[in-house]
């Protein structure tokens, strides 16, 4: 049975359709990675600061404390929120990827 052209015309359409899927999707995934990326360099600055404060037996700041406890409630909630928004399992590209990102910081 010959393939006729329309056979190949819709082949094609099919295969531009889906790469332009793929392409929406890479740009949603770097997007969501620039904002992991993003809060773990604040959460990488806000366990530093911790560390400082632990570190040091003679801080008189109770503010200073006060104010990372919140910044760590709110950070927490916001981890949440996104947990929550996660239905599919993590690929392995995005895990690479977070492996990477955390190499970084």
């Amino acid at each position: 049975m010959p393939i006729t052209e329309n056979q190949i015309v819709n082949a094609l359409n099919i295969i531009i359709a889906r790469l332009d899927n793929i392409e929406k999707e890479q740009e949603t995934n770097k997007k969501v990675i620039v904002k992991i990326k993003s809060k773990l360099l604040e959460l990488n600055r806000f366990v530093n600061d911790v560390i400082d404060i632990v570190e040091d037996d003679k801080y008189e700041d109770d503010a200073l404390v006060e104010n990372k406890l919140s910044e760590f409630k709110k950070a927490n909630k916001m981890i949440e929120e996104l947990e929550m928004n996660f239905n599919e399992p993590i690929s392995d590209d995005l895990k690479l990827m977070l492996d990477q990102i955390i190499g970084e910081s």
